[in-house]
This record gives C-alpha cells, sequence and structure tokens, in this order.
C-alpha cells in the first residue's frame, strides 16, 4: 500500500488546468473536479456538500491509515464499508457515503489517474432499494399529521405546516425542494409551480387544493420588508425559530416540525420521516388513479423503473393473492 504524500495547498501554486495531473495533486483538489460529472455539470450547492463531506471523511480514514486512497483495492474498500457499519451508520447513510466515494473513483478513471474503480463492486442496502421495503403513509394518516398541525394558534406557523404536508404529501415534493421555494416560483394565475430540485429542476402543476392552502400560508406571513431575503429571491417557507425568523427555514427545521407530528400520532417510523410523505404521493396516487405515468411526472422521474415501485407495492397491497388458498 503506498503512503499518502502530505501536500499543503502553498506547494501548489498553479491552477487545475495547468498543473500537471497526478493522483497527489487530484485527491488535495478533487473538488475542482467533482462537479464537472455531477448532475450534467450542474449539481446543487445541496449536492456538492453531501458528496463533499462523504470524500473528505474517506480521505481522513485514509490518512489515519497512512494508505494513498488512489491505490486501494477492493477489498480494503470492503474494510471501509465495515468501519462505517461498526461505527453505528444506518444503512441509507452508508449507501450515500459509499456513492460519493464510488463517483470519487470514477473521475478519477476518466483522468486516466487510475485504471478502473475499485469501489465499483462494493454494495450497500439502501432501506428503499425494493418495493416492500417503501414506507408510506395513508392518506387517513396524511390528513391527521394536517390535524395534529390545526392546534396551533399561530396562523402562520399553522398554515405553514399544512402547506408543507400537501407539497410533499400531495405533491410529491423533496424535503429539500420544499426548503428551497421562493414565493417567485409559483404562477398562481396559471396554477404552475417551478421546482428547484435535481438537475434543472422542473415545472408542477399543484392541484388548486394545494394552491389554496398556499395562498393561505402566505396571507398569514408577515409583511415582505421583514422576511429575509435570499439574494434576490423571497423564501416560500419561513423559520419562526428565535434567532432565524423570518428567515428561510433549514431542512432540519422541516424535518423537525413533522417529527414533532409524527411522534405525537405514534406514526413516526425510525431514521425516516420527510422523504415518506414523497413515498405516499407515489403510493396513494397510483391507488387512486392507477396511472403509472401520471405518477412518473408527478414526482419527477427520469427511468419509470423507478416509479413501476409504487405500482408494484399499491397492487400487492390490493391484491392479495393467497386468500385463494387459505383453508376454510
Amino acid at each position: 500500500m503506498k503512503e499518502l504524500e502530505v501536500l499543503s495547498a502553498n506547494t501548489l501554486t498553479k491552477s487545475a488546468e495547468t498543473e500537471a495531473l497526478t493522483p497527489d495533486f487530484y485527491v488535495l483538489r478533487y473538488k475542482e473536479f467533482l462537479p464537472m460529472y455531477i448532475s450534467h455539470g450542474m449539481p446543487s450547492n445541496d449536492t456538492l456538500a453531501t458528496y463533499y463531506s462523504a470524500i473528505n471523511q474517506f480521505l481522513a480514514w485514509c490518512r489515519a491509515g497512512n494508505a494513498h486512497p488512489l491505490y486501494l483495492q477492493d477489498f480494503q474498500l470492503r474494510m471501509y464499508r465495515k468501519t462505517l457499519t461498526d461505527s453505528g451508520y444506518k444503512d441509507d447513510s452508508i449507501a450515500v457515503k459509499i456513492i460519493a466515494v464510488r463517483l470519487f473513483y470514477e473521475v478519477a478513471v476518466k483522468l486516466k489517474l487510475i485504471p478502473e474503480n475499485p469501489c465499483k463492486d462494493i454494495v450497500t442496502s439502501s432501506s428503499f432499494a425494493q418495493d416492500e421495503m417503501i414506507r408510506f403513509y395513508s392518506t387517513e394518516q396524511i390528513k391527521s399529521i394536517c390535524e395534529f398541525f390545526e392546534d396551533e394558534k399561530d396562523d402562520f406557523v399553522r398554515l405553514r405546516n399544512i402547506a408543507a404536508v400537501y407539497l410533499m404529501a400531495v405533491e410529491g415534493l423533496r424535503c429539500v425542494e420544499v426548503h428551497r421555494a421562493n414565493r417567485e416560483d409559483i404562477d398562481f394565475e396559471r396554477g404552475i409551480m417551478q421546482v428547484r430540485g435535481k438537475g434543472h429542476g422542473r415545472q408542477i402543476f399543484p392541484c388548486y387544493e394545494t394552491l389554496n392552502m398556499i395562498k393561505a400560508y402566505l396571507a398569514a406571513c408577515p409583511p415582505l420588508d421583514k422576511i429575509g431575503k435570499d439574494g434576490i429571491l423571497t423564501p416560500l417557507f419561513l423559520s419562526n425559530a428565535k434567532f432565524t425568523r423570518y428567515n428561510r427555514i433549514t431542512r432540519d427545521g422541516l424535518r423537525y416540525v413533522l417529527n414533532k407530528a409524527l411522534k405525537s400520532l405514534g406514526i413516526k417510523v425510525e431514521g425516516s420521516s420527510c422523504h415518506i410523505l414523497r413515498h405516499s404521493c407515489g403510493t396513494n396516487l397510483y391507488a387512486a388513479k392507477k396511472d403509472l405515468r401520471l405518477v412518473q411526472d408527478v414526482l419527477g422521474h427520469r427511468d419509470p423503473k423507478t416509479t413501476a415501485r409504487y405500482a408494484h407495492l399499491a397492487n400487492r397491497i390490493s391484491n392479495r393473492g393467497t386468500e385463494a388458498i387459505v383453508p376454510r
């Protein structure tokens, strides 16, 4: 195993465009290359932060073992995966971390720094890898979540929470997409909303109930001069926390709000919160409409195989074939 030569930023005076591309240079400056290979070269800041955090953790593990990451072999990557498991990380977290490391190596292969990706065969288990592991809430449970928030006396907070649930559970938005939403993204006259999600984002056409809920929430919001702008944009969902009041609510803030309701209702699924609402949208929409293309369009899936999980799950729930062989 080759040792990792420790380089400082001061030893590298040239840019990535002119510096001789070596394994050491890539390890030190991988952030200059990685964004070019994610989301068609236009990754979001959240995506980059997730990848950078996972890769930095991996590089720290390499340094601790005095190993150069570009000279590791398959069995050493398996040792790293075991380290993550032994450290208590959940399957979904491990999957994200390994995906980031795999991308780190994929870029190194494209740059012809290594002949093959040593992480390509490192398999991880995600809790949503199979349709039978998809967690979702029924429409009645979604209703109970909204009713829980009805007890909130502050109209601004009450309507914000319910509007966020509508966007996730009815319209299928991800937590990060709700977090990024701005007032300027919604055209109420035509009933169109621009979603700032993966890649270039997408347009959705919310139902009128969702649009009306958002209008009611906006009517309860403070005046515009009290809202913390995000550049030229006006955040849609605002925080009511003491030190960030009327600024954009964080993703953790959204999770906190939802988890409070789920725990109180006794339907909290350990390790999951907001994303279950998106799964609920897919599962319940297919069960109601039996239209796979509609579900794919609403959720913004590129691959119909991803959407098919919801159809398969809904069909298995409604068609319990083993009833035919019950001994009577």
